[in-house]
């Protein structure tokens, strides 16, 4: 199956930087399997078909093909192009994934399952207008304390940080996240992901950091 790709990016203030990550997703068999409903049987008629029978199980793994930290102090207005760049790379990959694959059809590049997610908590909505002035239009996640995700707008969801931080320990601890060890910036990024924990204070709320401590 052709793979998906999401490019991450966490926008830098004045003393950060900005990060770029490319996560590339494909379905991959669990070895376990699961009962699916056979609409057939309870809907159409079918009374002689069984109502469920036992399907392969299969989980997204997720490859980070791709990490990178702009200069510090690159405005915003260079973001974009820089973003094209990566999204018209992936397309491309994509096409030449799915002819290889099946032979492509009437797939285009067009047709590439790209998708551009964008933490604007901490630069806010503007900055994220300003992108798509400039011809990207990115998925906006606003990190919040909360304890439910709200869609906000068709592309802008308000996200509690436990949700994304379970996500991430989940995906860590059954290995459905990779990178290549070439990458110069894989190993800190593993060694963060890998130290992130939740605390829960005395008050009940939930904060999350690296480090022992």
């Amino acid at each position: 199956m052709a793979p998906e790709y999401v490019i991450a990016v966490d926008l830098g203030q004045v003393s950060d930087f900005t990060a770029i990550a490319v996560l590339e997703r494909r379905e991959q068999p669990t070895g376990r399997h699961v009962l699916a409903t056979n609409v057939r049987a309870w809907f159409d008629g079918f009374t002689d078909e069984a109502r469920y029978s036992p399907t392969p199980q299969v989980a997204g793994t997720y490859a980070i093909t791709h990490l990178e930290r702009l200069e510090l102090g690159t405005p915003y207005t260079a973001i974009p192009e820089r973003l094209q760049t990566i999204t018209a790379r992936l397309r491309h990959a994509w096409l030449t994934a799915v002819f290889e694959e099946t032979g492509g059809g009437r797939a285009t590049l067009y047709d590439a399952p790209v998708e551009t997610v964008i933490d604007q908590t901490g630069v806010g909505r503007p900055v994220v207008d300003l992108l798509r002035e400039a011809g990207v239009d990115p998925v906006a996640i606003t990190i919040t304390g909360g304890d439910q995700v709200i869609r906000v707008s068709e592309r802008e969801y308000r996200v509690p940080k436990r949700d994304l931080v379970g996500a991430v320990q989940s995906a860590m601890q059954t290995r459905r996240v990779q990178a290549a060890a070439s990458l110069p910036d894989w190993p800190v990024l593993k060694r963060e992901l890998a130290n992130f924990k939740a605390r829960i204070g005395l008050n009940g709320h939930d904060s999350y950091g690296a480090g022992d401590d």
